[in-house]
């Protein structure tokens, strides 16, 4: 047995992005032989982290067509193969991409032909220089076998089959491989299995055959698994093995009188406890080490409650800052581009403006973008508008190569990940939308979910968007006006000025693209696309650095961490409404209590509101009594204070307490009116309300119309009565008139 391989499929559970360096390197330390993996590897080795993943990361993409060409040193296969890669890049990926991702390519083929990979030196397909080749490559034909064989399945996949192929007879294999592929979260039930089979394997290799081993293993496993995971996730992956052995049971592919240990007991307590602080404070929820001691519970609650509200508040300065200033620099295109020399070099053909008369030249053109011209800036900002179209697909700019895209000239053409990041956080603190949600608005979608941002015309933003695990859509709406958004200071910044914002920022892109996703940004890389939820991460991270300064917990910060902290500070502000909690957060109250807010939390605050209740029970059983503060042991000012803060406490009866102690003006006097209820008479008060003069009378025959509405069936006739009886009058007095 190639113990070897047992070794490789151990760490490989984990979909093709999500592989760190170590891992990928593990897998094609599998594909390729020994000579050949030595020489990729020397050829990593001493090159940038970031160059070394995203090579591996092609390598790992091309292994289909890239392992037997170079491990056989076939030079016509990997010829041809390298062809289809570059044609494949091409209609996958943006110029700059696919030029990036095959040069990395080219450079390690080239490499290899220097170590003497190969018996003689072949001329490698060149990689593309001009979008002209770009675009040939990309309508050359990739027949759909050569396609099939990019790696679209995660690494885990091959990696399961090799455990499979070395661990068990091949009925058992075939049988478990439609087991785990049954599900939708194959990974789920593939890791534990894995990790299973190789340990029955190591002891047994006809484990299968004998109904004790398995039992005993499966035992060993069990209580293996406490070690590493929580008890919910180890009686998860039990169960999952468990079940897979059952299924083989039941096919009579293992023994009939095999015994399968029962499973863990469920933990009672099923709230999640995370690995690192999920708010953004000081004070860390899951932990007991503080530096700061507490003496009271009171003090402990209003101490986190102050210093997460003080931390989204700076979140939030620096994200409208952000989208302030994003938002006017957008506005400010038109202007600049009035006061550059558009019109005189875009005629010219190629692209020249005259020379100032002042300055002492041979020729008499110059370039409009050199840094000596004074208007070098806004003949930039009008270049790149005038060719959005290029700009929005990443190709250079034609006779004008040196003009290059930068993130400062982006902002005044559309939304940038910035900005849109900056968006994020405010809609986020405000809405309380889950992240990845966020990231995948759309202004309109046909599909499941019928996602939708709409601006009413109140000035308010109706928001419906799709939460992908739970397959669900939630919808939102904005409190907004009809303000003009150019005139919204940084301070009133809010969710739906972020929404309108966007919305006008995107607009060209959306219809360039033809894509209705709301974040479509402009990127130096990539031109216009939809960024991925790492890029947003990124450009949060930028936000989160400036805050950084004045607070280092916020080098932890995230998106879905403002998004907790708003929710534990909703539930502490509110006095332990769970309610307010869910509704902000979309979810049920069970799972806002079990997900979101700490168990001891939740006991904290009803302790206080038992302590408060003693405390009313304590000054009710002493009332009856002459001096009550002398039988508490207090002075008359101590009593009256104890007792106003026992009462003003919101679950305990606050507004009972100032209605009892509100003194009412006893110089108040009531002018109470009488209206005879009659079918006449309301259609009189019908036709006044309509065309009365005095103001008073005419409120008050409102008023009795609004009661009767209000009123009993026999009431309501009675006014339906009237009302048509008024029609037909005022009808009939048309007609006169016309007549």
């Amino acid at each position: 047995m190639d113990t070897r391989h047992i070794f490789l499929v151990e760490p490989i559970n984990k979909v093709l992005s999500k592989l760190n360096q170590a891992e990928k390197m593990e897998y094609l330390s599998s594909r390729f032989n020994g000579q050949t993996f030595e020489l990729i590897n020397c050829f990593m080795h001493g090159r940038s982290p970031g160059w070394q993943n995203k090579l591996s990361q092609i390598l790992c993409e091309c292994i289909g067509l890239l392992h037997q060409p170079l491990n056989n040193r076939d030079i016509a296969r990997i010829t041809q193969s390298l062809l289809y890669i570059r044609s494949y890049f091409c209609q996958k990926h943006t110029y700059s991409s696919a030029k990036s991702k095959y040069n990395s390519l080219y450079c390690l083929i080239s490499h290899l032909m220097k170590e003497g990979l190969f018996s003689k030196s072949f001329e490698i397909p060149p990689p593309f220089k001009t979008t002209g080749d770009y675009e040939q490559y990309r309508t050359e034909t990739v027949p759909q076998n050569i396609i099939s064989k990019f790696r679209v399945k995660s690494p885990a996949d091959d990696m399961f089959q090799k455990t499979l192929d070395s661990t068990c007879p091949p009925k058992i294999s075939k049988r478990l491989k439609e087991h785990v592929n049954s599900f939708k979260n194959a990974k789920h039930h593939r890791a534990p299995l894995i990790q299973f089979l190789i340990q029955i394997s190591a002891v047994s290799p006809i484990w299968h055959e004998q109904p004790r081993v398995i039992q005993g293993e499966l035992l060993k496993f069990r209580n293996g698994l406490l070690k590493n995971k929580h008890r919910n996730t180890a009686y998860s992956n039990f169960q999952n093995v468990k079940n897979a052995v059952s299924v083989l049971i039941e096919h009579r592919l293992l023994p009939l009188d095999t015994e399968l240990p029962s499973n863990l007991r469920r933990c009672t307590n099923t709230a999640k406890i995370r690995a690192e602080n999920p708010i953004i404070s000081n004070l860390n929820i899951y932990s007991d080490e503080s530096n700061v001691s507490f003496r009271t519970s009171h003090a402990y609650l209003k101490d986190l409650e102050s210093d997460i509200r003080e931390n989204l508040n700076i979140l939030l300065y620096e994200a409208k800052k952000i989208v302030h200033e994003g938002y006017h620099l957008f506005l400010s295109t038109h202007s600049i581009i009035a006061k550059s020399q558009r019109d005189e070099f875009i005629a010219h053909p190629k692209m020249l403006v005259k020379r100032d008369e002042s300055r002492k030249k041979d020729r008499k053109e110059q370039n409009p973008f050199y840094s000596g011209n004074p208007l070098s800036f806004e003949n930039k900002i009008a270049a790149l508008d005038h060719f959005f179209d290029l700009v929005a697909q990443n190709k250079p700019i034609p006779h004008k190569t040196d003009l290059r895209n930068n993130t400062s000239f982006l902002g005044y053409l559309g939304l940038t990940p910035l900005i849109a990041s900056a968006m994020q956080v405010i809609i986020t603190d405000e809405l309380g939308i889950n992240p990845y949600s966020l990231y995948k608005v759309k202004m309109v979608s046909d599909g499941h979910g019928h996602e939708y941002v709409k601006v009413t015309d109140e000035g308010s933003v109706r928001l419906k968007a799709l939460k992908p695990r739970g397959r669900l859509a939630r919808t939102s709406q904005t409190c907004g006006s009809n303000i003009a958004l150019s005139k919204i200071d940084a301070s009133e910044i809010d969710a739906s000025t972020c929404l309108k914002m966007a919305i006008e920022m995107t607009s060209r892109l959306r219809k360039h693209t033809e894509n209705q996703a709301l974040w479509i940004c402009l990127t130096t890389r990539h031109g216009a696309i939809l960024p991925t939820p790492e890029t947003f991460q990124n450009s949060f991270n930028t936000i989160r650095n400036r805050a950084a300064l004045k607070k280092p917990i916020f080098r932890k910060a995230t998106l879905k961490k403002i998004r907790t902290s708003k929710s534990v500070l909703i539930y502490l502000e509110s006095n332990g409404d769970s309610l307010k909690a869910a509704t902000y957060l979309g979810n049920h109250v069970k799972t806002t209590l079990d997900r979101y807010i700490p168990k001891y939390i939740t006991e904290l605050i009803y302790r206080i509101r038992i302590r408060s209740f003693q405390n009313i029970l304590l000054f009710m059983s002493v009332s009856s009594e002459e001096s009550p503060e002398r039988s508490l042991n207090l002075s008359p000012k101590e009593y009256e204070r104890h007792l106003k803060n026992a009462f003003e406490n919101p679950s305990m009866g606050g507004q009972l307490y100032k209605s009892l102690t509100t003194s009412r003006d006893t110089n108040e006097s009531t002018d109470t009116k009488y209206f005879c209820v009659s079918e006449k008479n309301i259609g009189l008060a019908i036709m006044y309300a309509r065309s009365g003069t005095d103001a008073e009378l005419k409120l008050d025959c409102t008023t009795v119309l609004e009661k009767i509405a209000e009123g009993p069936i026999i009431m309501k006739q009675l006014l339906r009565k009237a009302h048509i009886t008024v029609q037909e009058k005022i009808w009939k007095n048309e007609c006169h008139i016309s007549a």
